[in-house]
C-alpha cells in the first residue's frame, strides 16, 4: 500500500474559479487538502457538517466566518465548528491547507 504521494499527483478537486486549485487525500475518517489561491481569488460562503482547521501556510487570506471577517497570514491556523457559514478571499498568492472531520466524501476528483 502506497504511503508518500506528491501532492501535485493527488486528485484535485472541481472548483468554480480558476485562481483556486486544490488537491487532496482522504485517510481512515479525514480528509485534507491542500490549496493553492490565486491573488482574488474566492471560496464562497457555505456550510458543511465537518469540523475544519485551516492553516494558512504563506499569504494574506480573509475568512469570514459567521459574520466575521479577519485577515490570516502565513503561520495561523483557525477552528470551524461544523456547520458555521465560512468563505475566504485571497488578499495575496496563498497556500492553505484544510484538514476535515470526519471524511469528505463529497469531495471528487475533477473530470
Amino acid at each position: 500500500m502506497q504511503t508518500v504521494f506528491s501532492i501535485t499527483g493527488l486528485p484535485q478537486l472541481d472548483v468554480p474559479d480558476e485562481r483556486f486549485k486544490v488537491h487532496f487525500i482522504h485517510a481512515g475518517n479525514i480528509t485534507v487538502a491542500f490549496n493553492e489561491l490565486k491573488e482574488g481569488a474566492i471560496v464562497p460562503l457555505h456550510s458543511h457538517e465537518h469540523e475544519t482547521i485551516d492553516i494558512v501556510l504563506e499569504g494574506e487570506l480573509a475568512m469570514t466566518i459567521d459574520a466575521e471577517t479577519v485577515i490570516m497570514e502565513g503561520g495561523e491556523v483557525c477552528k470551524i465548528s461544523p456547520n458555521r457559514l465560512h468563505g475566504a478571499m485571497a488578499l495575496t498568492d496563498c497556500k492553505v491547507i484544510n484538514i476535515f472531520y470526519p471524511r469528505r466524501d463529497d469531495f471528487q476528483a475533477k473530470q
